[in-house]
């Protein structure tokens, strides 16, 4: 589990993320003549965040948390010092992941995080990748 809060760090616990895989329902076929009712896919959130974000070890950090949440999209840097981070997952998992980007890793400081829906659709074949 990620803890919020200052000074917290991206914790996640291998038996909190099989825990959650143990809560994933089954892919079980449907019997011939019912409906196939599928979910939605969460919309992509994407963040901006500013500081000393760069040049720490921000972005692996974001790419460690993400992947142990078992979250898709990916984490660049921007030209401009920012780094970008979009990433679909299931709604506790983006909370998750959004505590994680404003602590940060040890030596980042983060000083701002926009954040907003992503209106393009990710791959669903890749998981999470450092472009």
């Amino acid at each position: 589990m990620v803890r919020g809060g200052a000074g917290s760090r991206c914790r996640v616990r291998h038996s909190d993320v099989a825990r959650r895989m143990r809560r994933a329902p089954a892919s079980v076929p449907n019997p011939p003549g019912d409906r196939v009712v599928s979910r939605p896919m969460p919309t992509p959130r994407r963040w901006v965040v500013s500081g000393r974000v760069q040049g720490v070890g921000f972005r692996w950090f974001v790419l460690r948390c993400a992947e142990a949440l078992g979250l898709r999209g990916w984490v660049r840097n921007l030209p401009d010092g920012r780094v970008e981070i979009v990433a679909a997952g299931s709604p506790e998992a983006i909370g998750d992941i959004d505590a994680a980007i404003r602590a940060g890793p040890r030596l980042a400081r983060v000083d701002d995080v926009e954040t907003a829906d992503y209106q393009h659709e990710l791959d669903e074949s890749k998981t999470f990748e450092i472009n």
